[in-house]
């Protein structure tokens, strides 16, 4: 009912008012819509109609404020938040854009979004488990599920599925889980599958097999600024917070260091310092 009321109000106002023009009429339309948001503040649906009237005068910055109050109490795991970031950076809003994905990372993440929506849709299709790529495992024991690491170490990926809950664990298969990448590579030799060769991929889903430190210095100034270890102290430099992610093992240029024991540092802790430089924490494997 709300989305049928929500299309036909837009409608209607679409073509009753010339949104490029029409500035008065504008003014009256917006502060009707807020009106309605105070008289009934459980109806959600004004708040939409108010994103909505933000997003089409391309007010971004009010669309970010009205969506993510929608999504808090919709509690919709970041949907409508992270189609705001995509129309914001379709638009050259970068810094709404930012928001709404760090939104996205702070409250939930691009995995748990295409997970969820993988597993309802394969149980809805009668599956009873799904099987996922990941270098991860998953064992149960007296009742409860627990996410481990995968065999091959250099590939594990156990903590992008750390957000995973009971019964997600429950109904999903690591097949890759035991298995180190040498491993999977022959088996797709054997099978005769062409990509048992190809290079491992290194890109970002949204900016495809591109440099990410080049494409996101393109829009965001460096910062330079200090790597530390747990213990404190200082063992190399970086660009700024924003060119790195927790969990990143490659790319820091730290090398081994006098204390090191020969296995890979890690980012562990991204933060942003009150002094005009930016920290972050590496820790060993």
């Amino acid at each position: 009912l709300n989305e049928r009321f929500l299309s036909s109000v837009q409608n209607g106002l679409v073509n009753s008012i010339d949104f490029e023009t029409q500035l008065k009429e504008k003014e009256i339309l917006r502060k009707a819509i807020i009106q309605n948001i105070q008289t009934n503040p459980n109806k959600i649906v004004f708040v939409e109609l108010l994103a909505w009237y933000y997003m089409l005068n391309n007010d971004y910055e009010n669309a970010y404020i009205q969506i993510k109050s929608i999504d808090k109490k919709l509690n919709s795991n970041g949907q409508k938040v992270l189609e705001l970031g995509n129309t914001a950076l379709n638009n050259k809003d970068f810094n709404i854009a930012i928001k709404c994905f760090d939104y996205i990372i702070k409250n939930s993440s691009s995995l748990e979004i295409k997970f969820e929506a993988f597993l309802n849709h394969a149980i809805k299709m009668g599956a009873s488990k799904i099987a996922t790529g990941h270098y991860a495992n998953v064992f149960e024991k007296n009742g409860l599920h627990f996410l481990s690491k995968g065999f091959d170490g250099t590939k594990d990926q156990s903590y992008f599925l750390h957000r995973l809950n009971q019964s997600q664990l429950a109904k999903s298969v690591f097949p890759l889980g035991g298995l180190l990448k040498s491993d999977v590579r022959d088996l797709a030799k054997k099978h005769s599958l062409h990509n048992h060769d190809r290079k491992d991929s290194t890109g970002i889903c949204f900016i495809g097999e591109r440099p990410f430190a080049d494409f996101i210095s393109q829009y965001i100034k460096k910062t330079p600024g200090s790597i530390i270890n747990e213990d404190g102290k200082e063992i190399g430099k970086h660009n700024g917070v924003n060119f790195y992610t927790i969990g990143q093992r490659q790319g820091l240029n730290i090398g081994g260091t006098k204390t090191g024991n020969g296995l890979p540092w890690f980012v562990l802790v991204l933060k942003k310092s009150f002094s005009s430089h930016d920290l972050f924490q590496v820790s060993l494997l």
